[in-house]
């Protein structure tokens, strides 16, 4: 699972800090936003949830364990290591998006479909 992590800072209308519930924040944004997405876009339809239940499958089907990332922070902050990646499947992708930031390129996506099965711009992971 993907996690982000976002800070908030505000004030409300009468000048006050800005509180929002912690389970508004945990679960309530994702809500709203899939609301709003379902106004606008309309409902999944039941080929579309398949679609995108199967890349969810393929991206976690192989993901380490929460033990193996866990172990592999802890060694890269014991190694002083900034960047701590638990694979090398997406190296060519994060070369090319480097690239492409050093360039002032707008990004380029290539197909989640591919990258799930291991393949980054035709590459097969690496061990």
């Amino acid at each position: 699972m993907a996690t982000t992590h976002i800070m908030l800072r505000g004030v409300d209308e009468s000048g006050e800090n800005l509180i929002i519930a912690r389970e508004y924040i945990a679960h309530g944004f994702r809500e709203r936003a899939a609301e709003l997405a379902t106004v606008d876009l309309g409902p999944r339809t039941p080929a579309e949830a398949a679609a995108f239940q199967s890349i969810s499958d393929n991206l976690f089907q192989n993901a380490p364990s929460p033990e193996d990332v866990a172990a592999q922070a802890f060694d890269g902050i014991r190694d002083e290591r900034f960047y701590v990646f638990t694979t090398t499947r997406y190296d060519p992708v994060i070369a090319q998006r480097t690239q492409s930031i050093l360039a002032r390129e707008n990004p380029l996506f290539e197909s989640l479909m591919a990258l799930s099965k291991g393949k980054a711009d035709g590459h097969e992971e690496r061990a």
